[in-house]
């Protein structure tokens, strides 16, 4: 994957990274010759997921305070998708998010060198059900769930910018890849030749391929001139029936039924009005305007290359 001639950050700490991005993002990292410490649960496991292209750490206290730090990339944070909704579940997902990101901002305030930039987790959740508004990083929230943790979410990194730290919020979509994320799943229906949209199917759903999410990683890292919130999308987004249909077409299925509402609810409870139901259509303005090329920006040719 080819980078800007910028200057790319050498020493880079990572939260979340033996994840199903974090795992891309590192092998990429590696490859460009940087030197990646990844902080973890289990260092032992997640060595031997990223093959010993980083070192894994599992407190911020092994960091040694005058070890070199040039950047900070944050994906920690619980699956939004792995179970039912239960209060007990999104106060998981809460802690996992906000508060893991609080005290990883406590502790870069700590260090006698900030890092030059922070890159830190966030999700088109911030937008909220906002029906067919295109959605740009201007754009306010509409209230739910999702808003108010991806805002908090936001908000648990601000800090970081008294002390000169360049500071971007990654409001990421859905991510399309082998290895994890949403497809995988989305495919398992394909095995009985059939995909399933939730609802009318009118909904909008915001993807990205992931080499197109790495490579906009590597390219913010560079790119001393952007802060903030930064959408990080495909520019194509589609509706949910457009994206079953057109997986349907690329793996030659046969037939492609509705999932009515009052069966997702019944299955799923609130994650299925806040995941499935409603929807993001998310423009990647900054991107855009700040020239970034997507490899992938049309989404049948994104999941034909993601079938070879």
């Amino acid at each position: 994957m080819t980078v800007l001639d910028n200057y790319l950050p050498k020493h880079i700490l990572i939260t979340g990274g033996s994840g199903f991005i974090g795992r891309a993002l590192v092998a990429s990292l590696h490859q460009q010759g940087c030197d990646v410490t990844v902080l973890t649960r289990s260092a032992m496991a997640t060595a031997k997921k990223l093959f010993h292209q980083a070192k894994p750490i599992e407190s911020l206290q092994q960091f040694e305070p005058n070890q070199p730090l040039d950047g900070v990339i944050n994906l920690a944070g619980a699956s939004l998708a792995a179970k039912r909704w239960s209060e007990r579940y999104k106060a998981e997902i809460v802690a996992s998010r906000v508060e893991t990101t609080a005290a990883l901002t406590a502790w870069l305030q700590q260090r006698p060198q900030p890092p030059k930039v922070l890159l830190s987790g966030s999700a088109i959740g911030f937008y909220g059900p906002a029906g067919d508004e295109a959605l740009t990083e201007s754009s306010l929230g509409v209230d739910s769930f999702s808003h108010r943790l991806c805002r908090d979410w936001e908000e648990a990194t601000a800090a970081v910018e008294q002390q000169g730290v360049r500071r971007i919020m990654l409001r990421t979509g859905v991510v399309l890849g082998r290895e994890g994320g949403s497809l995988p799943e989305m495919q398992r229906s394909l095995l009985a030749k059939m995909v399933v949209h939730f609802g009318t199917g009118r909904q909008w759903l915001s993807w990205v391929h992931l080499h197109d999410y790495i490579k906009m990683v590597l390219w913010l890292l560079q790119r001393d001139d952007i802060a903030g919130p930064v959408n990080m999308t495909a520019p194509q987004p589609v509706t949910n029936y457009q994206f079953m249909a057109t997986l349907k077409r690329v793996h030659r299925g046969w037939l492609q039924l509705p999932m009515p509402a009052v069966v997702a609810r019944l299955l799923l409870g609130e994650m299925a009005d806040e995941l499935l139901l409603t929807g993001q259509r998310v423009i990647p303005q900054r991107l855009l305007e700040a020239g970034f090329e997507f490899d992938y920006p049309e989404l049948e040719p994104a999941l034909r290359q993601l079938r070879q």
